[in-house]
């Protein structure tokens, strides 16, 4: 934690020091040693904020500190996990329990904040699918993930292989749909369609689904 390397009590190079009072103000200069007598070293420290142009004091709770160290560590930890992108791989064959499988791992690796390279290959020495397969592949995994994750860069397929770049789904983002949307609307023109599919009238039609006022 940033200034958490900064001398303390005894190991204070400073005989005289001035010390940051309760109101942000510095008390005059007094000696090191007066202030060390002065408090409680099992629930207070004294650590040297500056010593440029003089010699600067503050007294810290260990309490307080230790829930600052905690705090700053959960976030380093959460900027970490931000940063790491993991690939979770599969092939075009992949069956429903390992398909599954995978976007439960999916689901988890999100969910601590990681983003995820979900890669669709053809198996070795067998042929690369067709078009329509990849597509329908491709549409099934989406409304799948749809409840968790989305996409955040558009997806590639390239020569039998397919990526789709995917990050946990936005607080306050679409979550499980609940009206039906135009067949073949691509995940990232959900929110566009859902908000017209909204503002609507509503109709009692085929597909249609009755709120309750």
């Amino acid at each position: 934690m940033p200034g958490s390397g900064h001398p303390r009590n005894t190991d204070i190079p400073h005989s005289i020091v001035q010390l940051v009072n309760d109101e942000g103000r510095l008390d005059p200069p007094t000696p090191l040693s007066h202030l060390l007598a002065s408090i409680d070293p099992k629930k207070t420290f004294i650590e040297l904020v500056t010593d440029d142009p003089k010699p600067i004091v503050k007294i810290k709770s260990k309490q307080e500190q230790y829930k600052k160290q905690k705090e700053w560590q959960k976030r380093q930890k959460e900027v970490a996990a931000n940063n790491t992108q993991k690939e979770i791989q599969m092939t075009w064959g992949v069956d429903e329990n390992d398909l599954g499988h995978k976007l439960g791992k999916v689901r988890k690796e999100l969910e601590k904040g990681c983003r995820i390279e979900l890669v669709f290959a053809p198996k070795v020495n067998q042929p690369v699918p067709s078009p329509g397969v990849i597509e329908t592949r491709l549409k099934l995994t989406t409304e799948k993930i749809a409840e968790f994750a989305r996409e955040w860069l558009p997806r590639k397929v390239e020569r039998g292989v397919a990526v789709l770049y995917l990050k946990k789904l936005d607080q306050g983002g679409l979550g499980k749909l609940t009206l039906p949307l135009p067949a073949g609307t691509a995940p990232e023109f959900w929110p566009v369609a859902m908000g017209r599919l909204r503002k609507a009238p509503a109709r009692c039609g085929a597909g249609c689904i009755r709120r309750g006022r």
